[in-house]
């Protein structure tokens, strides 16, 4: 996260740095309610989806904060994109020998977390 961004605006941000993608929407999981302000100094945040320590070489770790999210095909700009990018199906994803295990798993989650209508806009 950058200074001053809320966790939300840190996913949006991600995602279109990364994937030259801007989100429909993201659907957070709430831990029994909604993020709100609650004070000047506090506020309750939305719970991503997964926490996920990596180990990207000896000693250096990343905690990467899982958020799902809708992508509605018109926000996606496939010329802005530097690095090949590609759809995956289910069965790709299940099939295709070079994703990470961790990526296949994730992603796996996210399109049975979707496929059970657990969206709450």
């Amino acid at each position: 996260m950058e200074e001053n961004e809320t966790p939300k605006e840190s996913a949006v941000r991600e995602i279109t740095e990364e994937t030259a993608i801007l989100p429909e929407h993201l659907h957070f999981i709430q831990n029994g309610e909604p993020p709100r302000q609650l004070d000047q100094r506090a506020e309750i945040l939305a719970m991503p989806h997964f926490l996920l320590s990596e180990e990207i070489e000896e000693g250096h770790y990343h905690l990467d904060w899982i958020f799902y999210a809708i992508v509605d095909p018109k926000n996606f700009d496939h010329s802005a994109r530097k690095t090949e990018f590609r759809w995956f199906s289910v069965e790709d994803l299940r099939e295709t020998e070079n994703i990470f295990t961790n990526v296949r798993e994730l992603a796996l989650k996210g399109l049975e977390f979707y496929a059970t209508d657990n969206i709450n806009e």
